[in-house]
């Protein structure tokens, strides 16, 4: 049988951990890393909650920010413009990162270019993988979801601080979240919202209408025996929950990559399904936390 509940929560709640663990968060704010960055910043990723969740977090750091959707056209973008640090997704369509990563390494030893800095982005947080992306010349590794603080100590040592600028004021909201179920990083959230503001609900409501399109996938992907398809598919909808904080379907979806990484899986409709359960549960979570 399966049952639910509640629990009376607040910040400082559980987030997760790059391999896919729950953990107390004791997170500290230094004070001397509040002032705002100056550079441009190229983000090569695919998948569109995590851009919006980036691309507000970058340019809240005060960074200047180009978007590109492949490798492909990341690629392109360095090719004609300088960038001063590089943020790489490892899986992307047309070009995946480490391959556009090597045709950067080739342009630059052909061309006598000075070296450009490409952090490796990715929600494998796999052994192996750190080795891999030195391999192919990335130069740091930042695993998803990452927080706004994280992001800044990766990209930081290839920037400098604007000392002169005027910082905005975040305000946050006198009540905590009170009450949600435990699919949720309640901590996480409110931190989307405080970075987020007025696009929070954009945000949400894209991750919900991009979650459905990608359960359907992975419908699909089963009843035509399509592994492959049902692995990337769990992939996008790993890295997405995980940026959100949808605790449960990222945790079941790791799973399901894992297993598709393996071969065909037996039990693919029943996973689908739980993904479906978990996922209405999370619907329901975060009106609360909408109107809050």
């Amino acid at each position: 049988s399966r049952f639910w509940f509640t629990m009376k929560l607040g910040f400082g709640n559980p987030s997760i951990e790059e391999n896919g663990q729950i953990h107390a968060s004791t997170e500290t704010v230094d004070e001397s890393n509040s002032l705002p960055l100056r550079g441009n910043v190229l983000l090569a990723e695919d998948n569109t909650v995590n851009q919006e969740v980036a691309l507000t977090m970058l340019r809240g750091l005060g960074l200047q920010v180009d978007l590109a959707e492949n490798g492909r056209v990341a690629f392109e973008l360095t090719q004609n413009k300088r960038y001063d640090v590089v943020l790489m997704d490892c899986q992307m369509p047309e070009l995946d990162g480490f391959e556009a990563t090597r045709l950067i390494r080739e342009a630059e030893r052909v061309d006598g270019k000075p070296r450009l800095p490409i952090i490796a982005l990715t929600a494998n947080a796999m052994q192996g993988d750190q080795e891999v992306c030195e391999a192919c010349g990335m130069d740091k590794y930042l695993s998803k979801p990452f927080s706004a603080a994280d992001l800044r100590a990766k990209i930081a040592p290839y920037l400098t601080q604007q000392d002169d600028a005027t910082q905005t004021e975040v305000t946050q909201s006198s009540e905590p979240f009170r009450e949600v179920f435990v699919s949720l990083d309640v901590e996480r959230l409110g931190s989307l919202k405080q970075i987020l503001g007025a696009r929070f609900l954009e945000v949400v409501q894209k991750f919900e209408d991009n979650t459905r399109v990608i359960l359907q996938r992975m419908d699909d992907a089963r009843e035509t025996a399509n592994n492959d398809e049902l692995m990337r598919a769990a992939h996008s909808l790993k890295g997405s929950s995980g940026t959100i904080g949808a605790i449960a379907l990222y945790k079941v979806s790791c799973e399901l990559e894992d297993a598709a990484r393996q071969g065909p899986v037996a039990n693919a409709a029943d996973t689908i399904n739980t993904l479906r359960s978990e996922f209405t549960r999370f619907c329901g979570a975060v009106e609360p936390l909408k109107r809050a």
